[in-house]
Formats: structure tokens, sequence, C-alpha cells
């Protein structure tokens, strides 16, 4: 006796795993596509968090640069301030540095706060360095502290100079890059953004960005 079986044959059960396979295919590739967008955005922000307090603590020391105590003659306590603002060029390499003077209202003293970048942990960061003068001479109160990393490039440029001719407004540039490295390379072209600096590229797995921030020195006339 005949019976009747049904069922799939192989013809239609390979179909099903090509289509089931296509979906799934089509599954991964928007997973992984959405993972990478996410990742960019991650280090997006992780570059902003860096740029955007640290051009702020810069801006912070420039607006106080040139501050000049009193006494009650109205005489500086701490002789004539010299020039606030100095900048060391580094040419075609980075990374300039930034020298700044200014009193201390609280210890009564001069400070001199140098902001420059250095290798750290294998990557690059700024540091800061604080000397006190005491006595005629300058004595190193803080040196290389910390203030932030993944900094692949620091320039300054003086634009502006105040009526006693001393330089009052400056223009600050940082690169800063992502913590962790993308899924593929990417170049960065930051070009000569003024005269005496260079043009600074980069091609690998880092999400970079640049940030730029002009401030004046308050207390230069």
């Amino acid at each position: 006796m005949l019976t009747s079986r049904s069922g799939y044959t192989i013809v239609e059960l390979m179909l099903a795993l090509v289509i089931s396979g296509m979906v799934l295919a089509g599954a991964y590739a928007t997973y992984t596509a959405l993972g990478r967008v996410q990742q960019v955005q991650q280090a997006r922000a992780q570059v902003q968090g860096t740029l955007t307090p640290t051009l702020n603590f810069l801006a912070r020391h420039v607006r106080q640069a040139g501050f000049t105590l009193l006494d009650d003659m109205l005489d500086p306590v701490n002789g004539t301030m010299p020039a606030a603002i100095a900048i060391t060029d580094s040419g075609n390499a980075c990374c300039d540095s930034l020298t700044l003077l200014m009193d201390d209202e609280d210890a009564g003293n001069r400070r001199r706060i140098r902001f420059y970048v250095l290798p750290h942990n294998g990557e690059n960061a700024l540091f800061m360095d604080i000397e006190e003068l005491s006595g005629g001479a300058w004595n190193m109160a803080e040196e290389a502290a910390l203030v932030a990393t993944r900094i692949d490039d620091f320039q300054a440029e003086i634009i502006a100079t105040g009526a006693s001719g001393l330089p009052k407004t400056v223009t600050l540039s940082l690169v800063a890059y992502s913590r962790r490295e993308l899924a593929q390379n990417r170049a960065y072209d930051r070009p000569d953004w003024l005269p005496g600096n260079y043009d600074f590229t980069r091609n690998d797995r880092y999400l970079r960005n640049h940030m730029m921030l002009t401030v004046s020195a308050r207390n230069v006339k």
C-alpha cells in the first residue's frame, strides 16, 4: 500500500538556507554599521571633552596674565610687570609653548606659568610649570603638572598688543585625538592656519578634532 509523505525537498531547504543567510548577513552588516557610527560618536565626544575644558583652562590663565599687585602708594609690589604673554614658536613641528606672568593675590608673589607639550605614557600631553619669584630669583613651585592627555598639537599666536605695546590678545589652537582606535583609518589634515606654523597631517585609526580660541589678557593695558 502506498502512503503519501509531505515535506521539503532538498532544493527547497537549500533555498531557505540561502535566504536565511542573506537576511542574517544584512542584519549583521546593519549592526556593524550602527556600531561604527556609535564608535565614531563616542570618539568625537571624547575629543570634544578634551578640547573644550583644556582651552577654557588656558583662557582663564591668559585672562589673568599681567595682574599686578599694588601697595598703598599704588606702586607695584613685585616691581614693574614686563610682557605678561610670551610664546616660543616650535617652527615646523609640535609644539609651541606659552608663558604667562601674573601676581598671586593670595600669596603676594609673582608667578610665571608655562604650558608645553611632551610625550607622556606613549602619547602627547599638555603640561604646566609654575615658578614663583622670591629674592629676585625664580623657584619651581610645581613642575610638569598634567593638564590634558592625547594632545597632538598646540599652537599659539599673538595677534594684538595693548596701548603699552605689550602682547594682549592671543589665539590658541589645539588638536586632540580619541582614546581608542576606530575600525578604519582616518585621514586628518589641518592646514597652516596662521603664519609661522605648519601643515599638520595624520593618517591612522584615531579620530581627531581641532579647536581654536582667541582670548585677551584683561590686565594688560
